[in-house]
């Protein structure tokens, strides 16, 4: 009976230390792939301020690669996607009065589930530039209103044997510029 016990003893210790083995092998792992993730964040300009918060950028925007950007701003208040979904389906009504628009995390959802989105007013006047880059081209237009004062908004489409190259939002003084141009 005492060898059962001693056996069994043996036993635990050695699936203990195996254990151990395994958890110091996944922290190992697992900072690995945080310096690469950091090191990544330097690749594309992130601030040490706010790393944390472009590490959970996916959370943020789930098409965060198709070229959205922000300011440091920007990634302190952007609301993540399926919390901004959230907000939309469940207030009700026809007029939404979004005031701290943001980068467009609720501005988005809202224009999407709401033809009637009216009125927003943003937190900083140059957060209205990146919109463009976190929503689709259709709702540049109707949301280029969005800073204070409202904003002017010409789309240009540049094509490159037949397939589009670029495509550029002037707001603003510069839109308002060139429509002035094209009339004289």
């Amino acid at each position: 009976m005492k060898k059962k016990v001693s056996i069994d003893f043996e036993v635990s210790v050695a699936s203990r230390s195996r254990r151990s083995r395994k958890k110091k092998s996944r922290k190992l792992s697992k900072r690995r792939g945080e310096v690469k993730l950091k090191e990544k964040a330097k690749e594309e300009g992130v601030t040490p301020l706010v790393e944390k918060y472009w590490i959970q950028r996916y959370d943020l925007f789930s098409r965060y690669d198709e070229g959205i950007k922000m300011d440091e701003e920007g990634w302190f208040s952007a609301t993540p996607e399926e919390i901004a979904v959230s907000h939309a389906e469940r207030s009700g009504g026809g007029l939404v009065i979004d005031c701290f628009t943001g980068v467009g995390g609720n501005a988005i959802q809202f224009a999407n589930m709401y033809s009637m989105f009216q009125i927003a007013q943003t937190i900083t006047p140059n957060i209205i530039m990146f919109l463009p880059r976190t929503i689709d081209l259709h709702q540049v237009e109707e949301l280029s209103w969005l800073s204070s004062p409202p904003l002017s908004v010409e789309i240009e489409e540049n094509y490159l044997q037949g397939n589009l190259k670029g495509i550029t939002a002037y707001f603003g003084g510069t839109a308002l510029w060139q429509l002035r141009l094209s009339y004289t």
